[in-house]
């Protein structure tokens, strides 16, 4: 199994220009390795003394790298500073945000739920709701209209017409309201 993927990768260094000697001595290496030892963990020696210092990126501060290497003397003085940075710290640079950062989000929103036509409060003192039919359509019984109602209103909606029915007659008249019941 081994032979077989090492003579396939052995054709995609060569379709590669490699020289064959780097790649038969990169082999021969790895025979020679137990897989045992492969499997084994390693322990990477300690890199944690390096401090990184994260800034956004701007043309401005361009030597700053330079800036902290030069005057890393100034931070030795002091003792804590000292045990702190033992070392100048590594500048490392964030990129700005662009255009396409501030339109483009990676989470999509959530569809809002649609609660089209007209429905009661429910609130506690509200004594509309207690009258007050749900509808997604208003249908005229004096004239031969539909109206489908396309926004979200209840008792509380401000500057609305309502429409009130007989329930002897079953006329529907309107009546405007300015303000909220």
């Amino acid at each position: 199994m081994l032979d077989k993927h090492l003579g396939e990768l052995e054709g995609t260094f060569l379709d590669r220009n490699t020289p064959p000697v780097l790649y038969k001595n990169a082999v021969a290496r790895t025979r020679q390795t137990k897989w045992q030892d492969m499997l084994r963990k390693h322990s990477r020696p300690n890199t944690s003394a390096n401090v990184n210092l994260t800034v956004t990126f701007s043309g401005n501060i361009l030597r700053l790298n330079s800036m902290l290497q030069r005057h890393h003397s100034i931070f030795l003085q002091s003792g804590r500073m000292k045990e702190v940075l033992p070392e100048p710290p590594r500048v490392t640079y964030r990129r700005t945000r662009n255009i396409q950062d501030r339109l483009v989000h990676a989470k999509i929103n959530k569809p809002s739920k649609s609660n089209s036509g007209c429905h009661p409060c429910n609130g506690r003192r509200c004594q509309i709701c207690k009258v007050m039919q749900t509808a997604t359509t208003l249908q005229s019984t004096n004239f031969n209209f539909k109206i489908i109602i396309m926004g979200d209103f209840d008792c509380n909606t401000a500057n609305v017409v309502h429409p009130i029915r007989c329930n002897k007659c079953n006329k529907t008249t309107h009546w405007a309201n300015g303000n909220c019941f």
